[in-house]
């Protein structure tokens, strides 16, 4: 199971940070919104003894609002002002994929291994657009946390906002571990694309961000994803990461 535990992290960072005035981008801002009317549409199916369709009015609707990651491309260049949006955004997009995942399980009740098999092979398309938007939304998180710290006085490089920044670099190995492992077992080689693709969109980011210890299963992850996936965009994209997630060590 992909837990995405980083936007936790990142909020160590910002914490006490100034406060910036500006309005989170309308994109981010749909997304906590569609968050809240999935959980109101999943209830409402749980209740009638259905299971969701997330192919049809209103889930695909919500979804595309959560995932949007067309509109994230079109953004500039990420600044430091844009962190408080992003750990929305990426926090809508975690919580969204948590539901489809753990759709039908009790709330206090564990996790339920048999159903979330089932709900990660009905739904792969689903939870492979949720891994899609969270790896960039905290690509693009973590370049924000680069400008912001570089902007600050040497004096208010806190020891708090340094391990806000370790914790979101090893949530963002989690991220990439969990992505890499999905890809592998995607029973469509479409979605093995896309999440290959998300990582290789933002190589610079990740080889860079990536904590010494989380560097070598990453690397072996690479190594056997060849093994297990016979696509060739796939292979040939997990090479070249192969390559430059090993010539960083």
């Amino acid at each position: 199971m992909v837990i995405f535990r980083s936007i936790a992290f990142l909020c160590l960072l910002v914490l006490a940070a100034p406060a910036f005035a500006h309005d989170a981008p309308a994109r981010a801002a749909k997304a906590e919104q569609a968050v809240q009317a999935l959980q109101k549409y999943h209830d409402g199916v749980r209740r009638a003894g259905r299971r969701p369709d997330y192919t049809v009015a209103p889930a695909a609707g919500l979804l595309r609002e959560l995932y949007d990651v067309e509109s994230l491309a079109t953004l500039p260049p990420p600044a430091a002002k844009d962190i408080d949006w992003l750990l929305a955004w990426s926090a809508a997009a975690n919580h969204a994929n948590r539901q489809v995942m753990l759709f039908g399980m009790q709330a206090d009740g564990g996790v339920d291994e048999q159903l979330m098999k089932r709900n990660l092979d009905d739904y792969e398309d689903q939870v492979t657009a949720a891994m899609n938007a969270v790896v960039r939304l905290n690509a693009r998180a973590l370049d924000a946390m680069a400008v912001f710290l570089s902007g600050l006085p040497k004096a208010q490089v806190t020891p708090v906002r340094l391990e806000g920044l370790q914790m979101a670099r090893a949530g963002g190995g989690e991220v990439l571990q969990g992505v890499l492992i999905s890809a592998a077992h995607a029973a469509k080689p479409a979605n093995a694309r896309i999440l290959i693709a998300a990582i290789n969109d933002t190589r610079e980011t990740w080889v860079n961000a990536i904590l010494p210890d989380d560097r070598p299963k990453i690397v072996a992850l690479l190594k056997q994803l060849p093994r297990q996936v016979s696509d060739r965009d796939v292979t040939g994209t997990a090479d070249a990461l192969l390559v430059a997630f090993t010539e960083k060590q």
